[in-house]
């Protein structure tokens, strides 16, 4: 009887697990910042913050998406965050971030020295990005 008490537990145990783990709605709050338009108009790269609650901080992402596209994760070029307070955040909570197109498919994202940089794609499709600490 043990034996089958344990192996119930263990089931449990492991299908509970496997449902904390699972990929269930995003419980993030993104907020836009600015949508700066590629020069054809095709195209813009757009900052927001994103907000995952309260164990996590605010950190600032950057994306390229249709000009009527909403951002997610999987249109995302560039992730940041101020490292604790190194950086210090906006107004917004973003970090300040100067975005300029120089071409329709070369993109500029200029960031402040400190910045703790979680993604950083050197493109996206056709578009080649450049970073610059500043």
């Amino acid at each position: 009887m043990t034996r089958g008490l344990g192996a119930l537990l263990l089931i449990l145990l492991g299908v509970l697990g496997a449902a904390g783990c699972s990929t269930g709605p995003d419980l993030c709050e993104r907020t836009e910042v600015k949508r700066v338009a590629a020069p054809e108009g095709d195209r813009a790269a757009v900052v927001f913050v994103k907000n995952c609650g309260a164990t996590t901080g605010y950190s600032t992402h950057v994306s390229v998406v249709a000009p009527d596209q909403a951002v997610g994760d999987d249109n995302e070029i560039f992730s940041a965050d101020g490292d604790d307070g190194v950086v210090p955040l906006g107004p917004d909570n973003a970090l300040a971030l100067r975005v300029t197109w120089s071409a329709a498919d070369r993109l500029m994202i200029e960031y402040p020295a400190g910045t703790r940089i979680f993604t950083q794609q050197p493109d996206r499709g056709p578009i080649k990005i450049d970073y610059r600490e500043s």
